[in-house]
């Protein structure tokens, strides 16, 4: 026996219509819910001071600004940075006594900094090492020149 009484049709169009709408709301509910439980950038979590094994220290602020100086000693050598996906490439800025620029490409991974490789320019001649490479020159593992998350920037 069919009931095809009005409130039986309109039930019949509504409820298929009503779940969709449920289940649309509720979908939208949980994009937003995983937005905003989503991961910091490289560019919020690179903020702050690391060190390496060797006392060498790298500080990021906001913007492009960054500082490099050792454990121990006064000042710091003025930076700038910029984020290429999951790398960071440190660029040394020159100073009085030389045109020569550093660039340091580090990829971050969890609270370490490891470079991938650095390069110098000076004078229209350049050199490029990897990490490997530079340990070997400068005598150190590779470990040493990871550098570690100090403090982060509050």
């Amino acid at each position: 026996m069919t009931n095809n009484s009005p409130m039986s049709r309109l039930a019949a169009t509504f409820l298929p219509a009503s779940l969709g709408l449920v289940t649309l709301l509720g979908f939208v509910a949980l994009l937003g819910f995983v937005a905003c439980d989503r991961e910091p950038s490289v560019e919020e979590r690179i903020l702050g001071s690391w060190k390496n094994g060797d006392g060498n220290i790298i500080r990021f602020e906001e913007g492009d600004k960054a500082a490099v100086g050792q454990e121990g000693l006064e000042g710091e050598g003025p930076c700038s940075y910029e984020i290429r996906g999951d790398t960071v490439a440190v660029t040394m800025l020159p100073g009085d006594a030389s045109d020569a620029t550093v660039v340091y490409n580090l990829r971050l991974h969890g609270d370490t900094l490891r470079i991938l490789t650095l390069a110098r320019y000076e004078g229209g001649a350049s050199m490029r090492l990897t990490a490997e490479e530079y340990a070997e020159q400068v005598g150190r593992p590779l470990y040493k020149l990871e550098f570690l998350r100090m403090e982060a920037l509050q």
